[in-house]
């Protein structure tokens, strides 16, 4: 059996990931020739690895999509020169893998006396009669074999029909031309032609799943052995997490746990392509960890701590979570005035007796940010510290009256998941140890009082100024307004000293972090605080959030809550919908419309004349009435104003002039 194989290739940076060359090389194990057909560009870097690792490569222009690489790619080899082999394999870069040998799967096939295969089908839907904006020709969307795996046998590759398909192709401009032009046509065109198909997936994927090549990832590689699985599956910025439960992280372990493949080669691309807010949602970068240890001690642990006091009395508090770090954890403390310092050793007591401890003196009144960058940098960038802990005594309003019980909650919030106890910090080391892209360790956002707008994450700092401190930082990570990053926003968090380092190496300028004082990247430590989990990720990093055990039975029931509260408002004004990201499309359509209905009535109202003076002496009810006449006369959208009210209030007021 002689193969021949084209590879399909594309990153809008030209970056070409480490996955890429690994499965190119793996399939060069069960096929003969593979040449690599790219399109746009390709870093130097990018280049060499694709020339490694294949047979042949080239570049052609972004045009055409995948069909048109393919195209292509069978116009490199020569028809002539295929009539030498038995196998054509398609294959691209939108598929992670293989898990397992490609060759199980060829010699699965083997047996099979199919013309042609492949791994997944895009199925049948009678009711879809476009695709996008092109009328399909079938009247409804026909089965068609995924273009991101197919193989076809010499019976097809050698056909006149499969030639005159790719001569005749059109030119693709987008996706859907590209789905119907070439992926569900080759398929139709084939199996009316007389060719015979098969898919390596069951059939009974077609009713199982809503997107079975993305929610059914993990049973077709548990349980029916599917090398290859699509980026999709583990984010697709088209696709609701309502239909994917936890699948991308539980295929995530399974890979790791059952298979030899490395997921390092998926972490890696995942955080060089995916916003940090879908990251942290789709692969659900949580943990909840048990303020128990019952994993074996380890005493070659290398943590630091540091610590920014900016008052003795309410450093007090916070002895408790110091003495729960192991000992040989080595403590550095900040003081904003020299008298401090023997205050400071005088409370610290017994943490000296068996920990290195260390006390600075920042240069002027400097926010924790400041000191945590300025006093301690030497400490991160000469000292071997395989994890360090931010922490500080003060939150911003916890002294003034009305606000201390909401302070010191979000202050219990950070401390409680972050040095609960010994045995929950030497929990959150082998979290680190067990997850070696874990960059920081942070606890969830507060979500008491005027904090609720901070749950799911918040622009702690206004996006215009942590881009330009990226920008400085030569970091390249596109932000999106809407996609806020969940930030260790009280400053209290664990992280690993190589994720912060663009930080760390930046020399920063003290006065930048008086309180108060606005810089150049605005409030520079609230932009540090928003910026520090994406300096994290360009440095190949992911953060994570980390509760104790105790404090989520408490926020699940909070959450719960709240949820519940949302749900039931917004369905008040909206029928339910067959998923939440429904729901919430509808809301904000209609709260739109109800936006520009205002709109215009106060435009309306502002031209004032004798319509805005009957309007003001009729009956509420009565000009409703007559509203709801012209509506209905212009063929125009009819909203009824809604106030909640009791039917006697309701009564009353629609007999009552404005």
């Amino acid at each position: 059996m002689k193969r021949a194989g084209i590879y399909f290739f594309y990153d809008k940076d030209g970056v070409v990931d480490r996955y890429v060359p690994y499965a190119i090389r793996e399939l060069r194990k069960v096929i003969d020739y593979v040449v690599v057909v790219v399109n746009g560009k390709l870093t130097p870097e990018g280049r060499n690895a694709l020339v490694s690792a294949s047979d042949d490569m080239f570049v052609r222009e972004n045009e055409g999509f995948d069909a048109w690489a393919y195209k292509d790619g069978i116009d490199y080899i020569g028809w002539k020169e295929l009539k030498e082999y038995d196998e054509l394999v398609l294959t691209n870069f939108t598929l992670f893998g293989p898990v397992f040998p490609l060759q199980e799967l060829f010699d699965l096939m083997e047996n099979d006396p199919c013309d042609f295969w492949g791994l997944f089908m895009s199925y049948e839907n009678q009711s879809t009669k476009t695709w996008g904006t092109i009328p399909l020709k079938w009247k409804y969307k026909p089965d068609a074999l995924a273009t991101s795996f197919q193989v076809f046998r010499s019976n097809v590759l050698h056909s006149a029909e499969f030639r005159r398909h790719w001569d005749t192709l059109p030119v693709i401009n987008d996706y859907y031309e590209s789905g119907v032009y070439n992926e569900m046509q080759l398929t139709q065109m084939l199996h009316d032609s007389g060719f015979t198909m098969s898919i390596v997936c069951p059939d009974s994927f077609r009713d199982d799943y809503q997107n079975p090549t993305v929610n059914g990832a993990f049973d077709a590689v548990t349980k029916y052995r599917i090398p290859l699985i699509r980026r999709k599956a583990f984010y697709d910025q088209n696709g609701s997490l309502d239909y994917y439960t936890d699948t991308p992280r539980k295929l995530l372990r399974y890979i790791s746990e059952e298979t030899t493949y490395d997921t390092d080669l998926i972490w890696e691309n995942l955080l060089r392509t995916t916003s940090l807010y879908d990251l942290k949602n789709w692969m659900n970068l949580n943990a909840i960890l048990p303020v128990t240890y019952f994993g074996e001690k380890q005493d070659n642990i290398r943590i630091a701590v540091f610590f920014h006091v900016r008052s003795i009395e309410y450093t007090k508090y916070r002895l408790k979570y110091l003495y729960a770090f192991p000992v040989g954890t080595d403590f550095y403390f900040s003081v904003t005035a020299e008298e401090m310092k023997d205050q400071l050793f005088a409370e610290l007591g017994q943490l000296m007796e068996c920990r290195r401890v260390e006390c600075r003196l920042t240069d002027g009144d400097l926010e924790e940010m400041g000191a945590f960058l300025t006093t301690f940098r030497d400490v991160v960038l000469e000292q071997d510290y395989e994890l360090i802990c931010l922490m500080h005594d003060r939150f911003q309003n916890e002294e003034e009256a009305g606000t201390r019980s909401v302070e010191h909650a979000f202050s219990e919030t950070c401390y409680e998941n972050v040095a609960a106890n010994e045995a929950y910090i030497r929990n959150i080391v082998d979290l680190f140890r067990q997850q070696p892209r874990l960059g920081i360790a942070t606890p969830p956002p507060p979500r008491n009082a005027q904090y609720y707008r901070m749950i799911g994450g918040a622009w702690y700092s206004d996006v215009r100024n942590v881009t330009k401190l990226l920008q400085d930082l030569e970091v390249s990570i596109p932000l999106q307004s809407g996609k806020p990053p969940t930030a260790p926003y009280g400053r209290i968090f664990w992280f690993r000293p190589a994720a912060l380092m663009p930080l760390f190496l930046m020399e920063w300028n003290p006065g930048e972090f008086i309180p108060m004082i606005s810089g150049k990247y605005g409030k520079t430590a609230e932009t540090i605080t928003t910026a520090s989990v994406f300096v994290a990720q360009s440095e190949g990093y992911f953060p994570m959030v980390v509760m104790n055990n105790e404090y989520a039975e408490q926020e699940l029931m909070v959450m719960t809550d709240i949820a519940h509260t949302y749900i039931d408002m917004t369905i008040k004004y909206i029928r339910p919908r067959p998923n939440l990201k429904a729901a919430t499309s509808r809301f904000t359509s209609r709260f739109n419309e109800h936006e520009k209905n205002i709109k215009n009535l106060n435009e309306k109202k502002k031209h004032g004349g004798l319509k805005e003076f009957i309007r003001g002496v009729c009956p509420i009810g009565f000009w409703n009435l007559l509203r709801r006449m012209k509506c209905t006369i212009k063929g125009e959208n009819y909203i009824e104003p809604y106030v909640p009210r009791s039917v006697p209030k309701t009564v009353i007021r629609a007999c009552m002039p404005r």
